[in-house]
Formats: structure tokens, C-alpha cells, sequence
């Protein structure tokens, strides 16, 4: 093989491998991760595994009931805002009646993966980690 055949065989590979690891979508650059986050149907990007966090947040809005949490990141991330799944035993609406707008809610749990599901609802133009807590403290 001729040196810029086997030249324009390497281009188009690394330009092939660029492409997969950072393909644009509606959300804007979505990047490759080690270990890979994987879509599902939903809208969301998956991990294999949970990464233990530790987060505060603003309250920015209540969804199921209560049973999940929006929160606007004070500290612990880099990300905005992220998005809680609360379940009913720390359910915000039933166990946790101080909780208002204005309340700093320090989040211990576990990083699941990025919601985009929720792509421009309360939480403006971007996808959002989704966490599950473990644990919930109410600062007022």
C-alpha cells in the first residue's frame, strides 16, 4: 500500500473515533466518560455503576408527589442543578414539612447518571445528574 493511502486511512480512523466520542446533540457536546454512560429510552445516561456524592442545593421545585427534588448546586458540583429521587421514606412533602424555597438541602446518596429527560423544564437548557439519596439534611 502506498504511504498516503495508508495516511489517509489513519485521518479517517482518528477522525472516525473523534466523532463517536464527542457527538453533538440538543443538549449540546455530550462527551465520552470512563466508564461509559449509556441512553436509555428515556432519555437518560446510564452508569454501570453508583458514585457516592455529597451535595447541597437550593430547592428549585418538587416532582412525584414530592418524592423527587430539584435543587439549584450551592456546593460539592460543578454541574448548575442536579436532579433527587427521594423515594417515599425521605419523601420533601410528608417528612420534611420546613423545607420551602428557600431551603439548602445537603444531599448524601449516590450518582446514578445524567437526566436529560428534563431538558429545558425547571432546570433551563441542560441535562442534570441524577442522584438518589441516601440521606437528607435541611439547612434553613
Amino acid at each position: 500500500m502506498r504511504k498516503s493511502k495508508v495516511l489517509a486511512l489513519l485521518v479517517g480512523s482518528i477522525a472516525l473515533m473523534a466523532i463517536a466520542l464527542y457527538w453533538p446533540t440538543a443538549e449540546g457536546l455530550v462527551m465520552a466518560t470512563d466508564p461509559p454512560l449509556q441512553c436509555d429510552s428515556d432519555g437518560y445516561w446510564l452508569d454501570s455503576k453508583d458514585h457516592p456524592m455529597e451535595w447541597s442545593g437550593r430547592l428549585i421545585g418538587t416532582m412525584v408527589s414530592g418524592a423527587e427534588i430539584g435543587l439549584e448546586a450551592v456546593s460539592g458540583t460543578a454541574y448548575p442543578a442536579f436532579d433527587v429521587y427521594l423515594g417515599d421514606e425521605l419523601n420533601i412533602e410528608t417528612n420534611y414539612p420546613e423545607a420551602d424555597w428557600n431551603s439548602i438541602i445537603h444531599v448524601k446518596g449516590y450518582w446514578q447518571g445524567i437526566d436529560c429527560e428534563l431538558y429545558r423544564s425547571i432546570y433551563g437548557d441542560a441535562c442534570v445528574p441524577l442522584i438518589e439519596a441516601a440521606e437528607i439534611y435541611i439547612e434553613k
